[in-house]
């Protein structure tokens, strides 16, 4: 099931196997993407805590709490007690978004 977070390695499959799963995972990413599709895909967890630290970082984050708190709840929401994978569908965890996501989650009160 991993193979479904790489859009190449997902074509591959399909050419294999004519998996319709596989197709229909790759129709939804070349049409989220117009066309074009990223390396990995979806990257949703890693997406939401990175572009937290770097509203943070650029000192604008006060002007988006609402989206930051929405943000670090679905963060959240796949915690677990060995961290998190970089999306939300992956069983493998990534300690470059552990630690990320970790920091924020601890500095907006959250339990972790």
């Amino acid at each position: 099931r991993t193979f479904l977070f790489s859009p190449s390695s997902t074509a591959f499959a399909f050419m294999q196997t004519r998996d319709n799963n596989c197709l229909k995972y790759l129709r939804n990413a070349v049409e989220r993407f117009n066309g074009g599709v990223p390396g990995a895909f979806p990257v949703d967890l890693f997406e939401h805590i990175w572009i937290v630290d770097r509203l943070q970082r650029l000192g604008i984050s006060r002007y988006f709490e609402e989206e930051i708190k929405e943000c670090l709840d679905y963060v959240h929401r796949y915690w677990t007690d060995k961290g998190i994978c970089w999306a939300r569908c992956s069983h493998v965890q990534d300690i470059d978004d552990t630690a990320m996501a970790f920091r924020l989650l601890r500095l907006h009160g959250y339990q972790v």
